[in-house]
């Protein structure tokens, strides 16, 4: 039995797919576009992409101006850039 992906996954698997695309800030998406790529990978739902757009929404990863387009927010762009962006300790601290 596998294990229903929660609205975040959702949500962070749209916001991978603004980031296969190299968006930034304030670029829009189609959302036709963004659902097929959605359930083109994996073993993704209709409603997992749904759930995952009100999940984005409700956080401001995206914002939603149009029924037909989906367009990248600051926190959205640094929700996907955020484990590329982790700083580790330099080495030599508190030694």
């Amino acid at each position: 039995m596998t294990m229903e992906p929660t609205a975040e996954d959702s949500a962070r698997h749209i916001l991978d797919i603004f980031q296969a695309h190299t968006l930034r800030i304030g670029q829009i998406l189609s959302r036709g576009s963004a659902r097929i790529q959605f359930l083109a990978e994996g073993d993704w739902h209709i409603h997992d992409f749904v759930n995952g757009l009100q999940y984005a929404s409700r956080h401001h990863w995206i914002a939603l101006p149009s029924p037909t387009v989906l367009k990248l927010t600051e926190d959205g762009f640094f929700a996907y850039r955020a484990p590329e962006t982790t700083l580790s300790p330099s080495p030599g601290l508190g030694a």
